[in-house]
């Protein structure tokens, strides 16, 4: 296996380095300025680590069976923990939840924040499966969107009635606009990957790719905005989740 810190080199400080090197240039007249830049550009003067952190040990909480969730909700959220359980501080937050009081949670990384809220959403999606718009998670940045988009996906792997939508300010709005960027995004990995090709091949070769990756997106979720998609007054991080289609949605409070 390759060390950590190899790979460390490789992946991030080069490409880190090569950033820097093509933003700043100098004019040939302050060559002194653009030798002391140069010396500066080292993996000792710029970074920091890597550094590892033990991860912090929390106290165990009760048994999924305790907290009276549904039965499809216990199972799903079990296969999920494997051999593992909840912690307290978990458990406490879900109980809280489910009980219609708020809830803040204040712990260390990795320590299961998102099931907090993930469980009491679940539940009550499968123990009132009415259509409508049921809950919105707000996230400060994309990047927290599109990390915890595959924990949803493995949750509601078999819960085919419930769908979920991610829409942030790079959201398309419109399906055509959808393909359009995926369409890019292929075509260009496909001119790095095999620069060889002809514009017809590349062409024909993109939309077979297309065309597949568009069959494989689960039908009954939103992964992409839909041709008429519901209008929305501004721009926010969040995912959606309804039952059904927005059409004789109802609001519903929730505490989260």
């Amino acid at each position: 296996m390759e060390p950590l810190t190899n790979r460390f080199t490789k992946e991030v400080f080069e490409p880190y380095l090569g950033l820097l090197k093509s933003n700043y240039r100098f004019h040939r007249k302050f060559e002194h300025a653009r030798r002391s830049w140069k010396d500066k550009l080292t993996e000792q003067e710029l970074v920091r680590g890597p550094y590892l952190e033990k991860s912090q040990s929390y106290k165990k909480g009760e048994p999924l069976e305790n907290l009276k969730l549904h039965p499809q909700t216990t199972e799903t959220i079990q296969s999920r923990l494997g051999k593992g359980s909840l912690y307290q501080h978990q458990t406490e937050a879900v109980r809280l939840v489910l009980d219609g009081q708020n809830a803040l949670i204040s712990t260390g990384t990795s320590s299961g924040k998102t099931l907090c809220y993930q469980i009491p959403i679940l539940d009550d999606l499968i123990r009132d499966p009415s259509p409508g718009l049921r809950a919105v998670i707000i996230y400060p940045r994309n990047a927290l969107v599109n990390d915890q988009l595959w924990e949803w996906k493995e949750i509601l792997r078999k819960h085919r009635d419930i769908t979920f939508a991610r829409f942030t300010g790079q959201t398309p709005t419109l399906q055509e606009k959808y393909e359009e960027r995926l369409r890019e995004q292929i075509r260009q990995e496909l001119e790095e990957r095999e620069p060889n090709l002809s514009s017809y091949e590349l062409q024909d070769e993109t939309e077979n790719k297309l065309e597949n990756c568009l069959e494989k997106d689960p039908k009954n979720r939103l992964n992409q905005p839909r041709r008429h998609p519901p209008k929305t007054a501004s721009h926010f991080d969040y995912k959606l989740f309804h039952v059904g289609i927005f059409a004789g949605a109802t609001g519903r409070r929730a505490h989260l």
